[in-house]
């Protein structure tokens, strides 16, 4: 059986992860998205992974959809070594200046940093919207309390109200008796 390491970015998924499959670490980068998401992390984190070597490469994160909507994506990314062996059939299509193979492998890293760098945006859209929807969520909230406190409180004040009318007319009358 292939062994099958993980490589998580930002804090969540590492969090989520790490109680089931701690084993399969290979490394994590923290603390990504408390900036918004530039190219250069994606780039240094695509020379990360150019650094290991492995059979197959599944990126995971969340697609924005819509405002209320997201959806798990996953994309096969596709190996170094695999995408170089393509490298013949490139040649016959395309007139190369320089060393073939060190174009590819810069052109290979620059692939992988681009889909890195286009879902760490999407993540990104996903966790913005989740929470312009959450304070929406809680703004509507806080009107409806702050309506039902205001009708508490015109009840309150209309019940002294009564309260104080109905002891001048029992004032007035008890004067008015004597």
């Amino acid at each position: 059986e292939v062994e099958k390491k993980i490589v998580a970015v930002g804090d969540k998924p590492r969090t989520a992860l790490t109680r089931t499959h701690g084993k399969m670490f290979q490394f994590s980068v923290n603390e990504v998205s408390k900036a918004p998401p530039t190219f250069l992390v994606a780039a240094l984190l695509a020379e990360e992974l150019n650094q290991i070597e492995y059979a197959s490469c599944t990126l995971v994160y969340n697609k924005f959809i819509s405002a209320i909507a997201y959806e798990t994506t996953e994309i096969e990314m596709g190996t170094p070594a695999g995408l170089l062996a393509r490298l013949p059939k490139f040649g016959e299509q395309y007139e190369f200046e320089g060393d073939e193979t060190n174009i590819m492998s810069d052109l290979i890293q620059m692939r992988i940093a681009v889909q890195l760098f286009n879902s760490m945006l999407e993540s990104a859209t996903c966790e913005q919207s989740a929470r312009m929807a959450a304070m929406d969520g809680a703004s509507k909230n806080c009107g409806e309390m702050i309506d039902k406190l205001t009708t508490v409180m015109n009840r309150a004040r209309q019940a002294a109200i009564t309260t104080e009318l109905c002891e001048i007319v029992a004032g007035a009358e008890a004067i008015a008796a004597s």
